[in-house]
């Protein structure tokens, strides 16, 4: 139901508890805040005080030979993510990120224009649709899957990999969230290695602008290795 319309869920927070406090649900687990205010939210980023790479039982932190199996994807692939680092290591991890999007303006903005099109085209059909949900994600499932040149990965698939990977972040200390996202992240690296694979037999082929930016960064010794490829593109 709040997933139908989670407005009137988010008005109710923003009047009543903005600063909502929420228990931890596991023992050693942490205190955090669900900030609904935009002016909350962008003073709590800012804010010296409060880091992101505090917690030493957090995954991020561990050393990998300490980490589950079940959660070794997750972990690898969340300690190359700026999402879990504090200055100066944030902007380090965050700059590939931004060559990314910055190098592909033009490839991108066919791409989106071309699904924008098709997806409409697919609309007419029907009396009436979301214009988030059946419009505007679809088009970017479709977007990510064809800048990253990942070949038979349905929208559908992408979605449900993506939904765990963000449970698990909304939660990072439930274990089951945790191996759930891990297994999807399994998965997606497995789609990026099969598509950085295929561009470097087969260079100059069908438009992946994303992921000649990250090929060409790993090139250049911007991004360190498979491992970082695949989690900056995830």
């Amino acid at each position: 139901a709040v997933r139908a319309d989670p407005y009137p869920v988010y008005r109710w927070f923003r009047e009543h508890d903005p600063v909502h406090r929420l228990e931890p649900r596991q023992p050693g687990g942490v205190v955090r805040y669900l900030l609904t205010r935009w002016d909350d939210v962008e003073a709590g980023l800012k804010h010296p005080l409060l880091k992101r790479t505090e917690h030493t039982n957090a995954l991020w932190n561990q050393p990998i030979d300490q980490v589950p199996p079940a959660f070794v994807t997750y972990a690898k692939i969340t300690r190359a993510w700026p999402l879990f680092r504090d200055p100066p290591e944030h902007a380090a991890l965050r700059r590939p990120i931004n060559r990314v999007l910055e190098g592909s303006d033009r490839q991108s903005d066919e791409l989106i224009q071309h699904f924008v099109h098709e997806t409409l085209e697919e609309l007419s059909q029907v009396e009436q649709f979301d214009l988030v949900e059946d419009l505007a994600r679809r088009v970017l499932l479709k977007f990510n899957l064809a800048a990253l040149g990942i070949q038979g990965g349905a929208i559908g698939e992408l979605s449900g990999h993506l939904a765990n990977v963000t449970q698990a972040l909304g939660n990072v200390f439930d274990a089951a969230r945790i191996e759930t996202a891990s297994r999807s992240m399994d998965v997606l690296t497995e789609w990026i290695g099969n598509a950085a694979a295929r561009h470097r037999g087969s260079p100059g082929g069908e438009a992946a602008p994303f992921l000649e930016q990250l090929l060409g960064l790993e090139k250049a010794g911007a991004i360190q290795g498979a491992e970082q490829v695949a989690a900056t593109a995830i």
